[in-house]
This record gives structure tokens, C-alpha cells and sequence, in this order.
């Protein structure tokens, strides 16, 4: 498909170049889930709301995701991918 799952074993190995060409926008997304899941541990541990907050604003702005993949995708077909 995407390529995300090459992609993200490439950035835990540290070979940005390869991620970077299986998918490319695998290492933001990478980076974003990174801080998303931070910021689900910390809300955790402080055992605060905020966790809900971060969730409802993806869930209210979901259209900014679905484009980045269909680029991704787009990007990714004309690599011959």
C-alpha cells in the first residue's frame, strides 16, 4: 500500500533516506504519533482531560489527514510505487 510500515521500521533503524522513500510523509507522521502518544502518557500520569481534548480535534479536522495521505498516495503512484 503506502508504504508506512517500511517506512516506520526505516526510521526506528535510523535510515531517514529509505523512509523518506517509501513514504513521504512517513516521518512526520511518525513524529506526530510520537508527541500524540506523549501527550496521552503525561495525561496519564497527571491524570488530567486533556487526552479527550487532543482526540476531539483531530476527530472535528479530519479532512487535513485524508488529504495528507491522498498526496502521499499521489506521490507514491507517480514513483511507480
Amino acid at each position: 500500500g503506502c508504504g508506512l510500515t517500511r517506512a516506520f521500521k526505516e526510521i526506528l533503524n535510523l535510515n531517514f533516506i529509505q523512509a523518506f522513500n517509501y513514504n513521504i510523509l512517513s516521518i512526520a507522521i511518525f513524529i506526530l504519533l510520537i508527541i500524540i502518544n506523549i501527550i496521552i502518557i503525561i495525561d496519564i500520569i497527571k491524570n488530567s482531560k486533556n487526552t479527550d481534548k487532543i482526540i476531539n480535534h483531530i476527530i472535528k479536522h479530519p479532512i487535513i489527514i485524508i488529504i495528507l495521505f491522498i498526496l502521499s498516495e499521489i506521490v507514491n503512484i507517480n514513483n511507480g510505487r
